[in-house]
């Protein structure tokens, strides 16, 4: 009986750390002949996850009818297809709705249910149908026949939970709630059915009206999945619960995760739930050094609004697109997996894994459901499955050290919900409409597309932190708030503690002197003694300690202030501050008067001299500014034992030197990467081939499949050091490759030279014997 859980923000199996490697499979969308063969390739690409819908609208085609075992159509075996991935070695992740959107009709809900029961339907102005369709989330009639749904689902796969022996591991609660209110820019406007979630919707426009809505309805979808969680536990379905969260959004061909926080925001109060991991659905579309930080701070964001023990998890990683534009070629899958991994991410599942055709019309858009698939509905496989299968490779050969160790937080960034409490259409509310007009316009520049941007671009090592919940800030070295003038009153009372209290501030464009509503609240100013502006600058020049002619879109100017550290100030008027720091209690609070989008490559060299001026010199440091660095580590007082992600988001090849800067030694590395290529290097003591040896410092990424240690080396010369186990005794013998193979009692050092077209470096493990 296979026990999965989550603990130390990290999956386990059966007591050791697991790494969920998942692929999308639509059983429903596949010829039965063919899921054996299916599932045999899923697992060829070291897939251990499967993740599937289980659609209503496909299995109860009408009121009285429910299928699992294929009688009114061979699609619908559900109990074969679970059969066959247990027999496959491949744990399952069900999806059962009751939404599933999938690009199916009624986002996978029957007909029926509108047709016989169109009470359930969520309304628009007026009493009007909502125009998405959809239903009224809590309307007591659809959740009864919810409710019967889940028993009839859990009645026919409970022989697979996994605590029947079965492979049935994690459930997922309905699908992406709170999207069809978001691109709609309009909740349901019932207020018949709610009684413990009081909302006069017809109230007097405002700004309270506005903000008192946004909280109503993130209450409001808490309490729906608050519902279902207590039905699926009720139902024996396996925990852990997947809540995940939409939010990336196409821009034509291409796509942007600037909106996904306000998916975060909607489903923030979910992270009560007991068992329960909210996980990300990332969309990137083209993975350039343009976006690849939406990646990074959405995986950052997720982690934050989590539980603090949830492991960070994307149920939906796109592997394709339903539609051919834009297309996603191998290079994407790949940066976008390493990014997020390095980001602190535990798992991740591919979407669409496997293609496939809708059966009987019940596709919203033809027959055709073939998403750029790795392994497309042909039964071949596209060049994307070999990124596919080399990415599954290194997560099977690092499994039990990948998940223990994390990122080593430098900054940590703030999170504040409400700026992304915004799925509302503001115009409704006339009063308000400027204020959540700037604060939307200021979330995206200055924070997402801006410091925040400048932060991960700069190599800092981030996480985040929800700033407006009680506790939050606990343990946080130094916080980086990029902030509005409108922050609430307790988050203002919040951090004036914890400044006090001996914490590091970074705080801007603005200092907030208003509560959400617009009313003057200065608690923080107040509190940190901090001055009011004396003018608001646009489209000028500012100098930042020893940097000169900084272009700054909008800036504040402050007057010069007493027991402060001036550190920017308008260009030729050295009396105009522009970012000062100022001690605070037993901590610092540090103004950051300039609000800009991140425009220029030279900002990051700035934000890094700044940040080491606040003390904050940064870990890693490298020798080509166009390469992303990051790390993580094993929490340990000794010498650090990680992982260094290396990324090359351009079209040209790089070299860099890069240094890791630790307490105990310094690491470094010699590397070259190949055009959009990227790079997982453990060191420290990485165990390779268990129990028996351990990567001290590689240039090169390795795998190891039970018997064969392969080193993908590159064109350029290059070194891998091991190390044996305390009492191990294995050996390599060289099958593939040119390399010089040295064994040394306690290490066996490994070297190879330059070669136009590398091949991997083969080595045989010998265990339990001894070279002689």
């Amino acid at each position: 009986m296979p026990q999965f859980e989550f603990h130390h923000r990290s999956f386990w199996l059966d007591g050791t750390p697991f790494v969920p490697f998942g692929g999308e499979f639509h059983y429903f969308r596949a010829d039965p002949a063919h899921w054996a063969d299916r599932l045999k390739a899923m697992r060829d690409l070291h897939i251990n996850l499967l993740s599937t819908y289980i659609p209503w609208i496909w299995h109860a085609p009408h009121p009285d009818v429910i299928d699992f075992r294929g009688r009114s159509h061979p699609q619908r075996n559900l109990i074969r297809f679970i059969e066959l991935a247990h027999q496959a070695g491949l744990l399952v992740f069900i999806r059962p709705g009751p939404y599933v959107m999938a690009e199916l009709r009624q986002e996978g809900i029957p007909a029926w249910v509108s047709d016989r029961y169109p009470e359930v339907l969520a309304q628009g102005p007026g009493g009007q149908r909502h125009p998405t369709g959809m239903v009224s989330y809590l309307h007591p009639t659809f959740l009864q026949l919810v409710k019967k749904w889940y028993e009839a689902v859990a009645d026919a796969l409970r022989p697979y939970f996994a605590e029947n022996g079965g492979p049935i591991v994690m459930t997922q609660l309905d699908n992406e709630v709170g999207m069809l209110h978001w691109v709609s820019q309009l909740p349901d406007q019932r207020t018949d059915i709610t009684p413990e979630l009081p909302l006069d919707v017809q109230a007097a426009p405002g700004h309270a009206a506005y903000w008192q809505a946004a909280e109503y309805w993130s209450a409001y979808r808490a309490q729906y999945l608050h519902t279902l969680h207590d039905w699926a536990e009720a139902f024996g379905f396996p925990r852990p619960f997947v809540v995940n969260v939409h939010g990336f959004r196409d821009f034509s061909v291409y796509s942007r995760g600037v909106d996904y926080p306000v998916g975060l925001a909607q489903l923030e109060k979910t992270h009560r739930l007991a068992d329960t991991v909210l996980g990300g659905d990332f969309y990137p579309g083209h993975v350039t050094y343009d976006n690849f930080h939406d990646l990074v701070l959405a995986a950052l964001f997720t982690n934050a609004v989590n539980r603090p023990e949830a492991p960070g998890f994307s149920p939906e990683f796109q592997s394709g697109r339903f539609q051919d534009r834009p297309h996603i070629d191998p290079s994407d899958l790949d940066l976008a997996a390493r990014a997020t991994l390095a980001a602190g991410f535990n798992g991740i599942n591919w979407y669409m894994l496997v293609g496939g055709q809708n059966p009987e019309n019940i596709g919203l858009f033809g027959s055709r459901h073939l998403w750029q698939a790795p392994l497309p509905e042909t039964g071949d496989s596209r060049p994307s499955a070999a990124v596919v299968g080399h990415l599954g490779a290194l997560l099977a050969t690092y499994h039990a050290s990948l998940p223990l160790t994390r990122p080593v937080s430098e900054v940590t960034l703030g999170f504040y919900p409400p700026y992304y409490l915004t799925d509302t259409n503001p115009d409704a509310y006339p009063d308000t409409t400027g204020i959540v007009t700037q604060i939307i316009h200021q979330r995206q520049h200055e924070q997402f597309d801006g410091v925040a941007r400048m932060l991960v671009a700069a190599n800092l090592v981030l996480d985040a932190q929800v700033v407006n919940r009680p506790d939050a800030l606990s343990g946080v070295e130094v916080l980086f708030l990029p902030a509005t003038r409108y922050l609430d009153r307790s988050t203002q009372e919040r951090l004036v503690d914890y400044v006090h209290e001996g914490g590091t501030l970074i705080l801007g464009p603005d200092i907030p002197d208003r509560d959400l509503d617009g009313h003057p609240v200065t608690v923080l100013r107040d509190g940190l003694q901090l001055p009011e502006p004396v003018e608001e600058g646009h489209r000028g020049l500012i100098s930042v300690l020893d940097w000169h002619s900084i272009y700054a879109p909008r800036y504040w100017a402050f007057s010069p202030q007493q027991e402060a550290e001036r550190l920017a100030f308008v260009e030729g008027q050295p009396e105009k501050w522009v970012a000062f720091r100022r001690v605070a209690g037993r901590g610092s609070v540090t103004v950051l008067g300039c609000g800009c989008s991140d425009s220029y490559d030279y900002y990051h060299a700035v934000m890094r001299d700044l940040l080491a001026r606040l003390g904050i010199p940064g870990a890693l440091s490298t020798s080509n500014t166009r390469l992303h660095v990051t790390y993580r580590q094993t929490p340990s007082n000794q010498a650090p034992a990680g992982f260094l992600f290396v990324q090359n988001y351009h079209d040209s090849e790089e070299n860099a030197a890069i240094r890791l800067y630790t307490p105990q030694k310094t690491y470094v590395w010699e590397v070259m990467l190949n055009p959009r290529q990227g790079l997982m290097l453990p060191f420290g003591g990485i165990e390779v081939v268990p129990g028996h040896l351990a990567v001290q410092s590689t240039t090169a990424e390795m795998t190891f499949d039970g018997e064969v240690l392969a080193i993908h080396r590159g064109p350029t010369a290059g070194h891998a050091q091991l190390t044996r186990q305390p009492g191990a005794s294995c050996d390599v013998l060289l099958l593939q490759g040119s390399a010089t193979v040295a064994h040394h009692p306690d290490a066996i050092d490994i070297q190879w030279s330059s070669q136009s077209c590398p091949r991997p470096i083969l080595l045989l493990t010998r265990r339990n014997v001894s070279m002689t």
